[in-house]
Formats: C-alpha cells, structure tokens, sequence
C-alpha cells in the first residue's frame, strides 16, 4: 500500500461509493481510468481481477436492459396463455357440483369475574 492512500473497502463504505455508477458515467472506462479515479481520492486501487468483476457486473446489466423489451414481449404472451388457462380452470370448477360445508360453532367460555376477582383479591 503507498502512504496516504486508503482502502478501498473503507472508501467504498464511508462514501456509498458503487463502482457501476463510474461505468454509467463512461462506458468504455479502462482500468487505467479507474485507478486514476481513486488515486486522485487518495484510494488503494482493489485490482485488475475486481475492475473485470464490475465491468462483466456493467456489461450484463446494460445488455439485459436492452433485451428487457424482448423479454417483456415474451412475457406478456406468456402471461396471456396463463390468463387463457385459468379462466379454462375456473369454467372446469363452476361446471363441478357444489359441496355445502357444515360449520361447526364451538362453545364460548364464560367468565365469572366475580369468582375471579375473589381468587386474586385472597391470594394477596
């Protein structure tokens, strides 16, 4: 570690700092470009291996932005036939004879306060 410069862990949790946000900011940032970035803050580079890690992180998440209409496209269709299935299984379930179910009350307590009272008022 060079003196006057800080981990990048305690940078990273001291300032909320997310690595992505650089990558919104310049998509094609070098590795180069971001260790200069922490430098210029005093911050330890944390390596070449976590640089990669974020940008496949980066470059998933914008591709998956780009495929997220097709993927709503196939959703929606799904979400159709689904709705066309259940609206199939309710009309099944309207056609079936109806089952009346017997309920059962069940007894309620009574309390006797005064018996209650009396109890606690002579155990003291």
């Amino acid at each position: 570690m060079k003196s006057g410069f800080i981990k990048y862990s305690l940078f990273k949790s001291r300032k909320n700092f997310n690595p992505l946000s650089l990558f919104y900011k310049n998509h094609n940032l070098t590795y180069k470009d971001f260790v200069s970035f922490l430098h210029s803050r005093n911050v330890e580079s944390p390596g070449e291996d976590y640089y990669k890690k974020v940008k496949i992180d980066f470059d998933l998440k914008t591709k998956s932005k780009k495929e997220n209409k097709e993927f709503q496209d196939i959703k929606e269709t799904i979400s159709i036939t689904d709705n066309d299935v259940i609206e199939e299984q309710k009309n099944v379930i309207d056609e079936e004879p109806v089952i009346e179910e017997i309920k059962i009350k069940s007894k309620k307590r009574k309390k006797n306060e005064k018996n209650f009272n009396n109890k606690t008022d002579s155990d003291e």
